[in-house]
């Protein structure tokens, strides 16, 4: 498993995930609802990728650990995540590898959270939304990432 958590993913999964993250953003601006032919088609791309261009069982290994890691029930009973958001996570690891989905969602998280904060700030703390499109932020994430060199 250390293996697969270092493991480089293949080539082909950047630019899925960039197209992915497009769409995803788009219809989470729109409905708020991430659709699950995308995010299971992104996930079916990644396996499809890791078997060409890499190890499959990694492909396996990263989809279930940044699944894991995003499925807070907490969060997700909350409201705070939607499923959407968990699975577009879980397929995102799958795309891009262990350590920069971590760094996506991280980047991606912390764009959220600034735009809840300035909005909160602009608006008044009680007036400001509780929750945002989560999609827009992520593909937020992995422009800046890209741009670090992911």
């Amino acid at each position: 498993m250390r293996a697969c958590l270092e493991a480089t993913a293949p080539a082909s999964g950047l630019p899925i995930a960039g197209l992915v993250l497009a769409v995803a953003a788009i219809c989470d601006l729109k409905g708020r609802r991430i659709p699950n032919w995308l995010t299971l088609g992104a996930a079916a791309c990644a396996f499809l990728a890791w078997a060409i261009g890499g190890d499959p069982a990694c492909g396996v290994v990263l989809a279930g650990l940044a699944g894991s890691a995003a499925a807070s029930p907490n969060l997700v009973r909350s409201g705070q995540v939607g499923a959407g958001d968990v699975k577009l996570a879980a397929a995102l690891g799958a795309l891009l590898g262990f350590a920069d989905a971590l760094a996506l969602l991280g980047i991606g998280a912390f764009l959220a959270l600034a735009a809840i904060l300035l909005a909160r700030a602009r608006r008044g703390w009680r007036a400001g939304p509780r929750a945002v499109p989560l999609a827009p932020y992520l593909l937020g994430g992995f422009a800046a990432a890209s741009v670090a060199g992911m």
